[in-house]
């Protein structure tokens, strides 16, 4: 009976379970073997190499120490770091910009079009950042793009004394995008759009006659816009506990901070809602709804007001 078991025509049926069977078998060992080398590959990849040298290229750049630690790999496919440090090039004894619990995962499909995409995220200033960044094209990248959101990062954590030397301390958070464009290998972009927003805060102001300022419930929004080194900003509005300012201008960007010149025009108005402010405005001021500039050199602008 077995005998003629093995002399009965080959059926269609069994012919296709044959070969789909031996297949699925096939597909098994293989994707098994793949699993068995990306998890070799993954557990015996050099991350403290990697480590040294993008430290290398990122301080070459940025003309600033840089320290990067646990770089690692980041599921599905990435890598992720615990922290980054950057200090600052011309001002060592500033603390350094810190960054946390970050990750890159590049983008597979967009290899096939001839250039980097790459989804990233880490934790800044008490905030988070996350967003997009390109390099195109592929092999010798002549061209980057970075787009972020940002939000509640602090206020108080950010490196505002170059940009404002009279404040003496902040509190409150903000919010915003950004998208930046140039030159490969270049630190300043070459153009950019973004928005800044104030959600909530306060600041402590020191007058030059030794007066401390506060201004408290503080808000805000700006439109900005980066052009071959100059920042425009198209329309800012600000609030306070007894103040209302508007303005708009434009910054010529600079290599150190304190280097940049200032070009901002607006209106201010004081309102009794906060009495000690309204009456130095009266006091200081032309009126209570003066106009003001602000011109020059970042660390010592020039500032006028009138009616």
């Amino acid at each position: 009976m077995r005998a003629m078991r093995l002399q009965l025509p080959l059926t269609v049926s069994r012919l296709r379970h044959l070969i789909f069977s031996r297949f699925g078998r096939l597909v098994i060992f293989l994707v098994f073997g793949l699993i068995c080398f990306l998890i070799f590959f993954i557990w015996t990849f050099p991350y403290r190499a990697l480590e040294r040298r993008i430290e290398a290229e990122a301080a070459s750049t940025l003309s600033s120490p840089i320290d990067l630690k646990n770089l690692s790999y980041a599921f599905p496919l990435g890598l992720r770091f615990d922290s980054l440090h950057i200090s600052p090039a011309l001002n060592r004894s500033r603390a350094p910009l810190i960054f946390r619990n970050g990750w890159v995962r590049p983008k597979v499909l967009s290899l096939l079009a001839g250039r980097l995409q790459a989804d990233w995220s880490m934790h800044c200033f008490q905030g988070k950042a996350e967003g997009m960044m390109q390099f195109s094209p592929l092999v010798w990248p002549e061209r980057y793009a970075l787009d972020m959101d940002f939000r509640n990062v602090h206020i108080g954590k950010l490196p505002l004394s170059p940009f404002a030397p009279n404040l003496s301390s902040a509190q409150g958070t903000i919010e915003g995008t950004m998208t930046l464009s140039g030159p490969f290998g270049r630190l300043r972009p070459e153009s950019g759009t973004g928005l800044l927003r104030i959600k909530q805060a306060l600041a402590q102001i020191r007058h030059p006659n030794g007066m401390e300022l506060s201004l408290e419930n503080i808000r805000g929004e700006t439109e900005w816009s980066l052009t071959n080194g100059l920042l425009s900003l198209d329309r800012a509005e600000l609030t306070a506990k007894g103040l209302e300012a508007t303005g708009s201008g434009s910054v010529r960007l600079a290599p150190q901070p304190s280097r940049a010149v200032v070009d901002i025009s607006g209106s201010l108005r004081f309102t009794k809602a906060e009495p000690e402010l309204y009456s130095l405005a009266g006091r200081m001021l032309p009126s209570s709804s003066p106009n003001f500039s602000i011109r020059g050199r970042a660390a010592q602008p020039r500032i006028t007001f009138n009616k």
